[in-house]
């Protein structure tokens, strides 16, 4: 479930059903000597769903829980859910000991800090009475349930809080007596003043099914916001809610929503620190997806990670201490370490790289310049800026100068384009326009 890296080679990840693990050699080996056990000898609380570390600090928060895979489809209706425990721990010796600081007869799946008062802190409680969102102010000495949102039925998941204080939070399903049918409480929340107040910044097909949001890296002012959405359980369909999964965009804090992705099972998502044009997307029972698209169309394309081998991928980290190296956890597939391959790609950023286009604008024919170092196969595409492919071939790359034409005068239309040229390793794109 999360990821906290305490030192270049040191990693502390939260875990279903067997409590947390621990490393001190980058992931070559794993223990269990941070967890908490009974006297004789069992894991206290087996899951735990969030681990987090505040800025400048040697204190450690988790957010752990007696049952597993809560928000799963066998885990959104009441009694498949509640009269179960949950806590929140601190440790201020980076997890020998805990202490815990909030103990309630309701899961807890979510802690998290403000980012510029580590005292401030949230945690989500999930009860369709009691539960929502709860509020410390001290650091998390005492707790105080706050305003439920509209809509919303106990279900609280994700919490993020941006840097002006604000908060977002998702609310994941709630079944019916049926348990199948979802009630209309899940969503997108916004919160400006800290948690007191709420506006309902849900899409209509994401009233039933949220799971994870996350904030913009790239936006300075975190009004770009993405959220998963389940369009179906894990193996039979939602009735009210079928055809709306997928990843949703927001560019002024929930106003609006575009779906820019669309899948039935879309769990989660992240964001290449050092390629802003870089989303990874964890389906459930599909595998891992990517796009290198992210930023340069409305509509990105989205594609299967190949060399990614298990179906059932959970959250997407970033080494801390080397960003190009990324984590994936799954569930029941253990947790798998990749090397991301921005530093091979450009990307659109007013600069293209070799990527020589002329003329341009053009008219008929277009002359396309590009130095490679090695011998490839690449296929050179052409989209209008909302995504639409209107144009492909096949090319063939040679090592070092290439050079060719295509011919366009009757293929498309006058308009602003975006010419991709996609080989295995890399993708160059420079934008053109016909007159």
């Amino acid at each position: 479930h999360s990821m906290i890296w305490l030192g270049k080679d040191t990693i502390l990840m939260g875990c279903t059903d067997i409590g947390n693990q621990y490393s001190e050699d980058g992931g070559e080996s794993w223990s269990f000597k941070k967890n908490i056990l009974t006297s004789w000898g069992s894991l206290t609380f087996p899951n735990w769903y969030q681990i987090i570390k505040p800025k400048n600090q040697n204190i450690l928060y988790a957010a752990v829980s007696e049952i597993n895979d809560i928000y799963l489809g066998y885990r959104i209706s009441d009694n498949s859910i509640e009269g179960t425990l949950g806590r929140i721990l601190k440790s201020e010796d980076n997890g020998i000991t805990w202490q815990t600081i909030l103990d309630l007869a309701h899961p807890i799946v979510w802690v998290v800090i403000n980012p510029n008062d580590n005292e401030k802190l949230f945690a989500s409680v999930v009860d369709h009475i009691d539960g929502g969102i709860f509020r410390s102010l001290d650091g998390g000495n005492t707790w105080n349930k706050l305003n439920l949102p509209s809509r919303t039925e106990g279900r609280p998941y994700t919490i993020r809080v941006l840097n002006d204080g604000g908060v977002v939070a998702s609310f994941c399903a709630r079944a019916q007596e049926d348990q199948v049918t979802l009630t209309p409480s899940s969503g997108v929340f916004y919160s400006p003043d800290g948690g007191d107040t709420w506006f309902d910044r849900t899409d209509s097909r994401m009233q039933f099914y949220t799971k994870d949001i996350i904030i913009d890296l790239n936006d300075s002012e975190q009004n770009t916001w993405y959220a998963s959405t389940w369009g179906r359980f894990t193996v039979f369909e939602g009735p009210n809610n079928s055809g709306n999964g997928g990843i949703y965009r927001t560019k002024n804090r929930g106003l609006t929503w575009e779906r820019i992705f669309s899948h039935e099972r879309a769990e989660s998502m992240a964001i290449d620190p050092l390629n802003p044009n870089r989303m990874y997307v964890a389906l459930e029972l599909e595998g891992l997806f990517y796009t290198n698209d992210l930023k340069t169309f409305q509509f990105p394309t989205f594609q299967r990670h190949e060399s990614f081998p298990f179906a059932r991928p959970k959250r997407i980290f970033f080494d801390n201490y080397n960003q190009n190296t990324i984590w994936v956890t799954t569930m029941g597939g253990s947790v798998w370490k990749g090397q991301s391959k921005t530093s091979n790609t450009n990307y659109i950023n007013n600069e293209f790289g070799d990527l020589i286009i002329s003329p341009n604008p053009f008219s008929e024919n277009l002359n396309i310049q590009y130095e490679s170092k090695i011998k490839d196969k690449a296929e050179l595409i052409i989209f209008t800026t909302t995504g639409t492919e209107v144009y492909k071939q096949n090319v063939s790359v040679e090592e070092g100068k290439n050079q060719f034409q295509i011919k366009l005068n009757e293929k498309i239309d006058p308009a602003l384009y975006i010419l991709q040229l996609k080989s295995k390793f890399e993708t160059r794109y420079s934008k053109i326009i016909k007159y």
